[in-house]
């Protein structure tokens, strides 16, 4: 799906992570709609999950974390694990 978004240039973030206290991974899409056919290629990667409510919260906080990327350059891409960055 990473690759899918650089090559096709649409708006969207990608996200995963393990969310608390569960340490359960989830994978979060945010931003303008795709076309179709992109939004196609999207959903068959995501096929595999299973789609589940988040709270607003955590929403919110993604939604800040993709206002605050966006505005430095356009396309970022960083690896955390356990707070610490591999990249």
């Amino acid at each position: 799906m990473r690759q899918v978004i650089f090559d096709e240039g649409c708006d969207l973030s990608l996200y995963r992570a393990a969310l608390l206290p569960d340490v359960i991974w989830h994978v979060l899409v945010l931003g303008h709609p795709p076309e179709e056919q992109i939004r196609e290629r999207i959903n068959t990667s995501l096929a595999a999950g299973e789609a589940v409510e988040l709270p607003e919260e955590v929403w919110q906080v993604f939604r800040l974390r993709r206002l605050e990327q966006i505005s430095r350059e356009p396309w970022t891409e960083h690896r955390h694990l356990g707070g610490r960055k591999l990249r």
